[in-house]
């Protein structure tokens, strides 16, 4: 299975192809495409007025995730673009950074920043 432009994973597919989402504790949000799974840094959560969308902001270069879940509905904010990917059977999220061409092997999820990294 292919990943956004072909097969490049620096490129996140269509939102329209995604098959699910879902905040993690770490103040991540992990959207499932098929064939790969990226990660978002939540800028910001609330109660939200609608149920289960999700929308681009205008102007912001971010995108607002819009669940339902009981009687709460929550929006997560985030950057309209993934800080990470992880390919199904790969144990590690990647960084995404086509600047440095370098993978991030370990990632600090309490200070949203690479620890470590490979060339």
């Amino acid at each position: 299975m292919s990943a956004g432009a072909g097969d490049d994973p620096m490129v996140p597919p269509p939102l329209e192809q995604m098959l699910r989402w879902a905040p993690e504790r770490d103040r991540t949000l992990v959207v499932t495409f098929p064939g790969i799974l990226y990660r978002y840094e939540i800028l910001d959560w609330k109660p939200a007025p609608a149920c289960q969308t999700v929308t681009e902001v205008v102007g912001t270069k971010e995108l607002r995730w819009i669940t339902h879940a009981g009687w709460m509905a929550h929006q997560y904010l985030t950057k309209n673009s993934p800080m990470a990917f992880r390919r199904p059977g790969d144990g590690e999220w990647h960084w995404m950074s086509r600047r440095t061409n370098r993978e991030c092997v370990q990632y600090d999820f309490e200070k949203l920043r690479c620890k470590k990294w490979r060339d």
